[in-house]
């Protein structure tokens, strides 16, 4: 099986540090890294990853009509790792076209299965 490549978008360096060795621990390339939305639409097409994971909270365009762009124009599955919560922002996460939605607070563990499910395309959301 083929790594599967992903670019990483969040403002914050830590978590994007972070999340690296884990990805990568699991199989997966990270073939870039965003702060911001407009960095990461750029990646995605300079990359075409399999998955971007996305925060929310990325500074620049919405992040969620990012997360339109990316679900209506390539093949790139979206994965929201955010820290705000799922009760407001994963029904409108799926109907931006994200894959998988996985709150920063919750069971790291979920990260990966989201990962997984979408890897095989299915999806992950809080309420599955």
């Amino acid at each position: 099986m083929t790594a599967k490549r992903v670019v990483v978008a969040d403002e914050d360096l830590t978590v994007r540090a972070a999340l690296r060795p884990l990805l990568e621990r699991g199989g997966y390339v990270v073939v870039g890294e965003a702060e911001d939305c407009r960095d990461a639409m750029a990646l995605v097409r300079a990359h075409s990853p399999d998955v971007l994971i996305i925060d929310l909270a990325l500074p620049g365009l919405d992040a969620l009509e990012l997360v339109k762009r990316v679900s209506g124009k390539t093949d790139t599955r979206t994965v929201v790792l955010t820290g705000r919560p799922a009760e407001k922002y994963a029904a409108r996460a799926r109907s931006a076209g994200a894959a998988a939605y996985v709150t920063k607070t919750g069971d790291l563990a979920n990260l990966g299965d989201a990962l997984q499910a979408v890897a095989t395309g299915g999806t992950f959301f809080p309420e599955e």
